[in-house]
């Protein structure tokens, strides 16, 4: 092999490795699966490149309506190639992580649709590339001088291609197997609680919001009975000091056990106000619409299961 043809084998052997080493993430980790990424990404171009003298004769057939049935195979499975490679490299920017360390986002769609979209363009573009491989059997075995019987080319070809072909299928059965899962548990997400991925994560914020503004009413109505406590106690510890003549004794006492009945009513009274303020304060708070039903319901009302199936609570 010369020049742009070594090239081209090099290439094709370097995008073959790297696709597999893609698969493997669960072994290499999503660091080494990103970089290797990217690096994937700019070999497909210089293979790209390389390729343009046959891309631009093929479309001057094409023109002239000359085209062989395997010519035509080749470009189909050309053009599914790159659009395959176009919708895995953007789904891929869209989750990296070494981007949103670096502070990018995203802008349009979740998190989970774009995984579920680089997880079916991957395993599209392996089948793809085991299509692409299979049609270009004899310029390898050429490429690395693997002897074989020109007589029974045709045969070996067939060969090739069922084998090829139970890869597809194989890889079509991973796929689905991986991606039905996720599909099906995010569409039961959004027909039980009404809402999307962005609008969960509204919701879990607002509900979180209303829990710490009743915390804090919660606290303020603590201080407050705490301080009605500590002033009705104040009264009835100076009240009795205040009869002056030690010859009546009764009425001291009975000044005393006045005093306490009112500091004891006081004090009920105190209790049995606060908890009502409380309640209807919090209740101005968590009982307004809720986020999930949109019913005028506080978010964690008996018999409510949505929150529960939000993961909100």
């Amino acid at each position: 092999m010369k020049g742009k043809k070594a090239i081209r084998v090099a290439l094709d052997v370097a995008l073959t490795l790297m696709i597999v080493f893609e698969m493997l993430i669960q072994f290499t980790g999503e660091f080494l699966h990103e970089v290797i990424g990217f690096v994937f990404f700019a070999t497909i171009i210089a293979h790209i490149l390389l390729s343009m003298s046959w891309v631009k004769s093929t479309a001057r057939v094409a023109k002239s309506g000359k085209l062989t049935a395997r010519r035509t195979g080749l470009a189909v499975v050309g053009i599914l190639l790159a659009v395959a490679t176009v919708v895995l490299a953007v789904s891929s920017i869209a989750i990296s992580g070494l981007l949103a360390s670096a502070g990018f986002v995203w802008p349009i769609g979740t998190y989970a649709m774009w995984a579920t979209v680089h997880t079916v363009s991957s395993y599209t573009l392996c089948g793809l590339v085991v299509v692409h491989l299979a049609m270009h059997w004899a310029f390898l075995a050429n490429a690395f001088k693997v002897p074989y019987d020109p007589s029974r080319r045709r045969a070996i070809s067939t060969g090739v291609n069922a084998v090829a072909a139970l890869g597809v299928v194989a890889l079509g059965v991973t796929v689905a197997g991986k991606t039905l899962p996720q599909v099906a548990s995010s569409v039961v997400e959004r027909e039980s609680t009404g809402f999307s991925g962005d609008q969960l994560s509204d919701v879990a914020e607002t509900a979180s919001v209303q829990a710490t503004n009743e915390v804090e009413v919660q606290s303020s109505e603590r201080s407050k009975k705490s301080g009605n406590s500590g002033a009705s106690s104040s009264a009835s510890s100076s009240a009795p000091g205040s009869s002056g003549s030690s010859s009546s004794s009764a009425a001291p006492q009975a000044s005393e056990s006045t005093n306490a009945a009112d500091t004891d009513g006081s004090s009920s009274a105190t209790t049995t106000t606060a908890p009502s303020q409380s309640t209807s304060e919090s209740a101005t708070t968590s009982a307004a619409i809720c986020t999930l039903c949109r019913k005028q319901c506080p978010l964690s009302a008996p018999k409510c299961d949505k929150p529960y199936a939000a993961g909100l609570i």
